[in-house]
């Protein structure tokens, strides 16, 4: 097996997370997650929503839940779109332009869920 060659690894990251695409909130959950973006699970309903707003790239804002109750609001760029079922697919995000203090909250998030 090839050793996975990117800036960011991913890890395992089971998190509910909530997308705010075009004032509208979906929940979904992640898979993986790394400082870079997140792979989700997402339903037909989020895959829609991406297709209404008609624009390439698409863009959302996707709220992971802290330790504290809070969360940590990440601007998102739709990367990766795969099928998984009829009603299911797999979601890639790409965070864009994260701040300092984003990068260590996320960088903290991923060392508590390890």
């Amino acid at each position: 097996m090839l050793k996975e060659r990117r800036y960011y690894p991913r890890y395992q990251v089971e998190l509910a997370l909530i997308l705010d695409i075009a004032q509208q909130s979906y929940y979904a959950s992640s898979t993986n997650l790394s400082l870079n973006g997140v792979e989700l699970n997402a339903d037909i309903a989020i895959v829609s929503a991406f297709e209404q707003i008609n624009a390439h790239p698409a863009y959302c804002h996707i709220s992971l839940p802290l330790p504290n109750g809070d969360f940590l609001k990440l601007r998102s760029r739709l990367i990766v779109k795969r099928r998984k079922t009829q009603a299911t697919y797999i979601l890639g995000f790409k965070f864009i332009e994260l701040s300092h203090i984003e990068q260590l909250q996320l960088r903290s998030l991923i060392a508590q869920q390890r």
